[in-house]
């Protein structure tokens, strides 16, 4: 049996697509990936994308490997075909129910509902993943109602799995 040792496999241009530590661990250091937070606390109407504008400060995690979430429009452009995860957290406003969709190209391709309550704001999350081809755009749009955005816990986040 063979066995190959390296500790680094880079493009032919030197740039650097995996590393592997002295315990085994992988690093992908090129794979697109990002967490985005919203710049401001706010609420966003019926018809309206959610642009998690803010993917640098710091104590969030946040972060947009490969610069492929544009923080001006809120979409994600894959840049190579591949199954991606996605993830939002939202919420509902007391007393109205809301509908927040993970949009595909302009389709909705995963739903969100939640009922609104008296007793406050509810959490509206989803996640899933897509099987995606390049320049694919996905993005965060409320359909019915209303949702409330806040700059400590509301977040979009996505990365390519393979």
């Amino acid at each position: 049996m063979s066995k190959l040792q390296v500790e680094t496999i880079s493009h032919t241009n030197n740039t650097t697509a995996q590393t592997i530590d002295s315990t085994g661990r992988i690093l992908t250091p090129a794979r697109p990936s990002f967490k985005a937070k919203p710049s401001s606390t706010t609420t966003i109407s019926t018809n309206n994308d959610i642009v998690f504008g803010d993917v640098t400060t710091s104590g969030y995690g946040l972060h947009n490997i490969g610069s492929h979430y544009n923080t001006s429009n809120g979409i994600f452009t894959a840049p190579v075909a591949g199954v991606y995860f996605f993830q939002y957290c939202t919420y509902v406003n007391a007393d109205t129910g809301s509908e927040v969709d993970l949009m595909l190209n302009g389709t909705a391709v995963g739903v969100a509902r939640e009922f609104g309550s008296s007793l406050g704001y509810s959490s509206l999350n989803h996640s899933q993943n897509l099987l995606l081809t390049a320049s694919d755009e996905v993005k965060v749009r409320v359909v019915v109602n209303t949702a409330y955005v806040n700059v400590n816990v509301s977040s979009f986040s996505g990365y390519l799995i393979g």
